[in-house]
Formats: structure tokens, sequence, C-alpha cells
């Protein structure tokens, strides 16, 4: 009897402990699980700004050209056409809130969270099977497979963080989307755009590429919100050079508004550049997804023995240290709205160069 007590005390204290050690996560895992859901919010703000900014940049070209069809005598129809339709934004938002879905649920899992079950249904994956937006993902992604079934996976997966109990499976879980997550970045990633070769559009980019997808080994193509921000603002400065081409030369030599205008001319040829850096280092923040959650599952090396499945990305291993990533995003982003600001301030003046 004394025995039975002895195995059934230390079979208690076996468990409590197995149980304390499920329980309790690793700080580092914590701040990192902590970190990829706060980057994930982060890049999602500043990809939408990213797109609120092309749309300013285009109101900026159209209605450049409506002043200078006036100012001709022209009577054109003011008709502002949008970039982008309702349903193109909801679905880049829908694919953020799937993996906005997986990072919180994860966060809150590894941080002894009560989490409350979330609606599931994000994204309907419906709207891939149809891609009639004006300006869809480059290559027409929106009918990808890969993409749907990447969505649907990371989807499937944030089921399982809906209690504590799920611990046990972490590191098999984070294993598992890693692959799908990687999809996601790279779809995000090339909806930010390629500035290659003008004549080759990017039609079905993804139908030949062979994992582990190298980034910097893309094909030459021209596609993505890169390519449409910078026809808008080309646009508005060739409109501002044809003002000045119509200007007779004594208009040219006494209008008021010359130097203005040049400097305007000037302003939006540096502003592309500039804008472009920027998009350019958003989709690096894009990629540090997928940087994060590896380095997050790394953490349970050693704790599984399942192998890991193929990555669907070849990923650089380095990681900055030290740095807030969500922070860098939120710093980044604000540099957009400024751009923002700065061409709807243009929208407010006037853009002729005589009076």
């Amino acid at each position: 009897m004394r025995n039975r007590l002895r195995e059934g005390f230390l079979g208690c204290v076996l468990l409590v402990a197995l149980a304390g050690c499920a329980s309790r996560p690793s700080e580092e895992l914590v701040q990192k699980s902590q970190e990829f859901s706060e980057a994930v919010n982060a890049v999602r703000d500043a990809v939408m700004t990213a797109f609120d900014l092309a749309e300013t940049a285009n109101r900026l070209a159209q209605q450049t050209n409506l002043n200078l069809q006036f100012d001709l005598g022209g009577r054109p129809k003011v008709q502002y056409v949008p970039l982008f339709s309702p349903k193109d934004l909801s679905i880049r938002k829908g694919l953020f809130g799937s993996l906005s879905l997986y990072a919180d649920r994860l966060e809150k899992s590894l941080g002894a969270q009560h989490l409350k079950v979330a609606p599931l249904d994000v994204l309907d994956l419906k709207e891939f099977q149809v891609s009639n937006s004006k300006q869809s993902l480059p290559g027409n992604l929106l009918d990808d497979p890969n993409l749907s079934s990447a969505v649907a996976e990371v989807q499937a997966i944030a089921k399982h963080y809906v209690s504590p109990n799920t611990r046990d499976q972490l590191q098999q879980l984070t294993f598992k989307i890693q692959p799908a997550i990687e999809k996601l970045v790279l779809f995000l990633y090339l909806d930010i755009g390629l500035l290659g070769d003008r004549k080759a559009i990017c039609k079905n980019l993804t139908a030949n590429l062979k994992p582990p997808v190298d980034i910097d080994s893309l094909p030459e193509c021209r596609g993505g919100l890169r390519p449409i921000m910078q026809q808008a603002l080309s646009e508005t400065g060739t409109i501002w050079r044809q003002r000045l081409a119509l200007s007779s030369p004594k208009e040219v030599r006494t209008a008021k508004e010359r130097p203005a205008l040049l400097d305007k001319i000037y302003s939006i040829d540096r502003k592309k550049d500039l804008i472009d850096g920027e998009l350019t280092r958003l989709q690096e923040a894009v990629l540090m997804l997928a940087k994060l959650h590896l380095s997050l599952s790394r953490e349970f090396e050693g704790q599984t023995s399942i192998d890991r499945p193929q990555p669907y990305l070849k990923l650089s291993q380095d990681l900055p240290q030290s740095i807030n990533p969500a922070a860098v995003i939120s710093a980044l982003e604000r540099k957009l709205i400024e751009h923002k600001a700065s061409l709807i301030s243009v929208l407010k003046e006037r853009d002729d160069a005589t009076e």
C-alpha cells in the first residue's frame, strides 16, 4: 500500500513537472512571438499606407492633367478614376488578416493569456478564383493556387491556438507553417512590385519558380505597386513639362510661376526615387516577417523529432540584433505618410506657370 502511495505521489510530481515545463516557454521564445506579432501588424499598416500613397499620386496626375486642359480652353469631364477598387484593398487586408490571426494566437498561447476564438473566415478563399481586379498582384497571382493554399494552411493552423493544451504541439505547428508563411511573404513582396524590363510584364511569374525561391534571382519583369507609383509621378512631371513647352516665349520670360514650376519638376523627379527607396525597404520588411518566424521556430530545435519541411524561400540567416522590428517598420510608415502629405500640399497649389 505504501509503495502504491509512493508511486502515485511520484507520478503526480512527474506530471506536475512535465506540465510546468510545457507551460513555461522561454522568455526569448515569448519575446520572439511578440516581435513577430507586432511586426505583422506594423507591415500591414505600412503596406496599406503605401497603397494609399499610390492613390494620392494617381489623383495628383489626373488633377494636373485636368488643370492643363482647362487652361488650354478645353472642357474635360471631371472624373477621378481610382487605381484600386474596394475589393483590391480588401483582398490585401485579408492576406494580412490571416497572418495577424495566426501571429496573435501564437503570441497569446505562449503568453498564457486567455484566448478568445476569433472568426477564422478572415479571407474568403473564393476571392482568389476570380481576378477581375484592375490592379491585381503581378502575374495574375490572385489565381495562383499556391496563394489560396497558403492562406488556407495559415488559417487552418491558427485553429490550433485556442487552448494552452496545444503548447506541446507548438514546435510541430511552427515548423509546419513556415513554408506557407514564406509563400504569403513572397506574394506580398511581389505585390509591392518589381522594376525590371519595361517590355517584360510579370505574367505567370510563379509558374516556373522552384523552391527554395531566391528573391535575388527573380525574373527581370515589371509589375506591382512600384511601377504603378512611378508611372503616376512620371505623368505629373510630363504634364508640367508640357505646360512649359506650350508657353509662349514672352510667358516663359515673364511668368511669375515659372521658378516654382521648375522646382516642382525637379521635386517630382526626386520624389520618384525617394518613394521607390521606401517601397524597396518595405519589401525588406515583408521578408523580415518570414525571417522572424523562422528564428522563432528555431527556438524549438531539439525539442521535436520531426524533420523541417522544405523551405519555400531562400532566406539569409542574418537578422539585425538589438532592434525593435515593429518600431523600424512604423518609422518607415511615417516616411510614407510624409510623402503623402507632400503630394497633398501640391494638389492644393496652382500648377500653372503663367497668370
